[in-house]
């Protein structure tokens, strides 16, 4: 595990993010079959994985042809379970920006990032029912870009679907910038090779959070197409509360 790795951890954690376990599984399936450029995948986290000790991945591939069980322990417990499969996708959208200008980025602070370079998202338009916002394309040296030069991972939709979530727990929700959130749960359906000429944004239908917790259901869109799906719940707690949640971790 990389404790310096410069996207997921991006500032410093007293725990393992969930991102860097995601990543881990979709990294560790092995790909689809020729023609199968489609990932659809459910994660769950159950606990915090601390940082001073040794996380193991378990892959199973289940009766179902490309379909793969895994899960994550650390001692003895499990912290992250997850099932993936691989299909074929409907046909995707050439790369092309024609009538697209890039926008600026967001402000590093409402993503809580600490490294511009690893800001996802344009600001959002409020247009009545929905908030839409547009991707940025990484810089050439990023992470992404340099895994994936021509064309976006489902790794890197995910990182941006999580960015526009922290997002909305301020600008929609009015949570105050430092309370701590927590994700519980990602559901995706996307393709696993999107051109990086493609303009894409996610929308989200504006819907109320429950309680300290909320569910985002954001649809991915390339160009006029609607390519996928991602949704994620997750809980937005206070600072008291959080340490209750950690104990003597913090």
């Amino acid at each position: 595990m990389d404790l310096e790795h410069p996207v997921y951890f991006d500032h410093p954690l007293d725990h393992v993010p969930g991102m860097l376990m995601l990543g881990a599984v979709l990294d560790r399936v092995p790909a689809g079959n020729a023609g199968q450029d489609r990932c659809t995948a459910n994660f769950a986290f159950h606990r915090f994985a601390e940082l001073d000790a040794e996380l193991l991945l378990r892959l199973r591939r289940e009766s179902t042809p490309d379909h793969w069980a895994a899960e994550i322990t650390q001692e003895e417990s499990t912290v992250c379970s997850a099932r993936v499969s691989h299909g074929a996708s409907p046909s995707l959208p050439a790369g092309g920006t024609a009538g697209r200008v890039r926008g600026e980025a967001a402000p590093m602070s409402l993503m809580r990032r600490t490294r511009e370079g690893n800001v996802a998202l344009e600001m959002p338009r409020f247009t009545g029912a929905q908030v839409v916002c547009p991707l940025l394309n990484p810089a050439a040296d990023h992470h992404f870009a340099l895994e994936r030069p021509r064309t976006r991972g489902v790794v890197e939709l995910v990182e941006a679907a999580r960015q526009f979530a922290v997002l909305l727990w301020q600008l929609e929700y009015g949570r105050p910038a430092d309370v701590r959130l927590l994700l519980d749960a990602v559901d995706l359906d996307l393709p696993t090779s999107l051109s990086r000429e493609t303009p894409m944004e996610l929308r989200w239908d504006r819907a109320p959070r429950r309680g300290i917790a909320a569910s985002f259901s954001m649809e991915m869109w390339a160009g006029d197409t609607r390519v996928g799906s991602v949704g994620l719940e997750s809980r937005a707690v206070s600072e008291s509360a959080y340490r209750r949640l950690r104990g003597a971790r913090v």
